[in-house]
């Protein structure tokens, strides 16, 4: 009786896809939403931008509180994506992120009446912008450039103090440093609503005051 010499061999098993890795492909493909693009733990985005460097991408961080979005933040943004990849002319990907300041950094920030917009909806805005490829939030003032790998950090212009340049410098390659894309800031906008109100409320009061005044002269 011949001898049965056939090898046994493992029952296939397919691989379940790496759930960071699809995300990375539908990142780069354009075809990701916004659940895709908004990376809260920071932990998990590590472990995202490590898939995406290996993929020969360059990681470009932008940082900012984005308080009442205006087309100055999208213009500095798109700008610093531009400058970025002026550097890496042969990069496959330029993926830009965007840090936003949470409430709790806005308010060390900007004073305890900022923000206006809450952390989650600021975030939702500025992942809108053409430009964003993955957001997520600023828990602890200038922690995520030391956390995050990138090649590029983009900067204010405003930044102009030599020892902050050096200390955000440290963590990546190129620093890109950007004027402010629009004259009228969040705040000076801000500013003039809140006198533009006061006016108007004191006109209201002026008009008020007048009627009374008429009315006791006219004794009623």
């Amino acid at each position: 009786m011949a001898k049965d010499t056939r090898v046994s061999r493992p029952k296939y098993r397919p691989r379940k896809p790496d759930p960071l890795m699809l995300r990375a492909q539908r990142i780069l493909s354009g075809t990701a939403r916004f659940d895709d693009r908004y990376m809260p733990d920071h932990a998990e985005l590590v472990k995202l931008v490590d898939i995406l460097r290996s993929m020969g991408c360059v990681i470009v961080l932008v940082m900012g509180t984005w308080d009442i979005k205006h087309l100055g933040h999208e213009d500095y943004i798109q700008l610093g994506k531009d400058k970025s990849a002026q550097k890496y002319p042969k990069a496959e990907h330029v993926v830009t992120v965007v840090g936003v300041d949470s409430d709790k950094v806005t308010r060390a920030r900007k004073g305890l009446n900022r923000p206006f917009v809450p952390e989650v909806e600021r975030a939702k805005q500025i992942a809108h912008t053409r430009s964003v490829d993955i957001v997520t939030l600023e828990y602890k003032l200038r922690a995520l450039p030391r956390l995050l790998p990138h090649d590029v950090r983009v900067i204010s212009e405003s930044t102009k103090d030599e020892k902050k340049l050096k200390a955000q410098g440290k963590f990546c390659a190129h620093l890109v440093n950007l004027r402010q894309q629009l004259n009228d800031s969040s705040s000076a906008r801000l500013s003039r609503l809140t006198l533009e109100g006061k006016v108007e409320a004191a006109q209201i009061v002026e008009t008020a005051m007048a009627k009374v005044l008429r009315e006791i002269r006219n004794g009623k």
